[in-house]
């Protein structure tokens, strides 16, 4: 049975991973990243599917170990980011939503217009590769402090990784 953390998402949706299952790793977050998981969901992911319908979750929780082996940063937020004090205060997810009409450009700039985050980066979206190119990628505080950072990720000419304050005009 499906373990619900909001009206349409399950603690099972937000943690699997194929990454884990080929690596034979687990991918069970801890109960205290449970939590923050259904805060991201019930603040977020669930409000986004109320506006939009069903919600592709690409990536939302990586264990430790499954982090390392995608290239994630060791702070990334989907590890459910700890306090000095051992206290999970974020939680990300990856998401696009299933319809053709809207864009990921069109998801982020809802998401930045309507929704408290804490960060909200529209990654490697390319309006020339056609309106679903790259993915969205949202965060949660659960402490309350959502500075609701708005960037957009892309490539440069040698393949690193940049980051652009802003959404694309």
């Amino acid at each position: 049975m499906a373990n619900r953390v909001s009206k349409n998402f399950t603690i099972e949706e937000l943690t699997a991973s194929t990454v884990a299952i080929r690596n034979g790793l687990s991918n069970k977050p801890p109960q205290k990243a449970v939590i923050a998981l259904t805060t991201l969901a019930q603040q977020v992911l669930q409000k986004v599917r109320d506006r939009f319908g069903p919600v592709r979750v690409n990536s939302c929780y990586r264990s430790p170990e499954v982090n390392k082996l995608v290239g994630g940063s060791s702070k990334s937020h989907h590890c459910c980011a700890e306090d000095d004090h051992g206290n999970v205060t974020k939680a990300a997810a990856d998401i696009e939503v299933f319809d053709v009409e809207v864009s990921n450009l069109e998801l982020a700039t809802w998401i930045r217009d309507n929704l408290e985050f804490s960060s909200l980066i529209l990654e490697f979206y390319k309006e020339s590769m056609g309106p679903h190119s790259g993915w969205v990628h949202v965060s949660y505080d659960l402490t309350g402090n959502n500075e609701n950072k708005v960037l957009t990720a892309s490539r440069d000419d040698n393949g690193a990784v940049k980051y652009t304050p802003g959404l694309p005009e």
